[in-house]
């Protein structure tokens, strides 16, 4: 084989490294936008119409935060195979649920009302999650790094959280957690108080050392490791009926959402593949300079 001819495959398969660190990101979006498209279209047809309760299941103080969405009978559940722990989503009463918190404090229901669920990705500010609640000086802020890690945490039964504890301890936990995810946001807490001494404060600097918890969280990134194969979104419920919220509260309100293997976290990050194609060519140049020394020698 002529050096010419080598220098011409090697320069192939560097062109092939390149040419996929450019479709990595687009392949990784496409994935995410397939989801919230799907999510959504079921909305237009009533798949995910919802009943926001507080989680009385645990008999929790009402005002702790964490909540649970049931689907509306007559209509179906999203994908919730991520919730895999500590009943964070099940079925009772022979109606699915998941278990969520709020991402911001506008909408006081009255039971047994309908909402609707939104799923938004926001694809133009560098992949993060936006909020969409207007009326409350938080429209389109990005998802914290440290809120999207507390849920996973949370949904995947991997919190140090009372998911089985007494209603007191249960209660605790989750004022704990809304009060952190809110803190994260920007927003108020409840009851004030030094954020420090909160539980998942600690926990968040030992569990995220080396990142900004306050960062806007990136979907298409598993964050070393920590984010696995979950992919966190922002669901903006709204209900239309004024009738069916509170006096003077808001139409609609942010809370968190989860699915696996979502997001091309199963795609190898870029760096990665790198990596694993210049190896590759480097070992296929390093095979045909043999027996280019070989045939010559």
């Amino acid at each position: 084989m002529s050096s010419k001819r080598l220098f011409s495959q090697l320069k192939s398969a560097f062109l092939l490294a390149m040419l996929s660190i450019i479709l990595i990101p687009a392949f990784a979006t496409a994935d995410i936008n397939s989801i919230v498209s799907g999510f959504n279209s079921m909305n237009s047809n009533r798949g995910f119409v919802f009943q926001m309760y507080n989680d009385q299941y645990y008999a929790i103080n009402p005002g702790a935060g964490e909540m649970r969405l049931l689907n509306v009978p007559g209509n179906v559940m999203p994908d919730t195979s991520a919730y895999t722990g500590n009943g964070t989503a099940g079925t009772i009463g022979g109606r699915d649920y998941f278990q969520t918190f709020c991402v911001s404090p506008e909408i006081t229901m009255v039971p047994n009302n309908e909402t609707l669920g939104h799923l938004h990705y926001d694809a133009v500010h560098h992949n993060t999650l936006t909020t969409k609640t207007a009326g409350n000086g938080y429209n389109g802020q990005a998802l914290t790094l440290g809120a999207a890690f507390l849920y996973k945490q949370f949904a995947s039964g991997a919190l140090d959280y009372n998911y089985t504890g007494t209603n007191t301890m249960r209660t605790n936990d989750a004022i704990d957690l809304q009060n952190m995810i809110w803190h994260l946001q920007g927003k108020p807490t409840v009851g004030g108080g030094n954020i420090a001494y909160n539980q998942y404060y600690t926990y968040l600097q030992n569990e995220l050392s080396g990142y900004d918890v306050y960062e806007a969280y990136d979907l298409t990134s598993d964050y070393g490791g920590l984010m696995g194969d979950y992919t966190v979104f922002v669901m903006n419920t709204r209900v239309e009926n004024p009738l069916a919220r509170m006096p003077g509260s808001q139409a609609s309100q942010d809370v968190l959402y989860i699915v696996k293997n979502g997001g091309g976290n199963d795609i190898p990050e870029p760096a990665s593949l790198l990596l694993w194609v210049l190896g590759a060519s480097g070992t296929f140049g390093a095979s045909l300079r043999r027996r280019y020394t070989k045939k010559n020698a």
